[in-house]
């Protein structure tokens, strides 16, 4: 293979492995609710502070 052939191959793998990671965090975080759980954990930290 050639040069260019071997880069574009190595983005696209790379480009691939991102959106399966960023797919999969976002499923985590709606199945764990981390989402909810920090917006929450937020609120009684501004009230606290009041």
């Amino acid at each position: 293979m050639d040069t260019l052939q071997t880069l574009s191959v190595g983005l696209m793998g790379f480009f691939f492995v991102l959106v399966v990671f960023f797919a999969l965090r976002a499923l985590m975080l709606w199945y764990w609710n981390i989402n909810e759980i920090i917006k929450l954990l937020k609120e009684i930290r501004d009230s606290l502070k009041k």
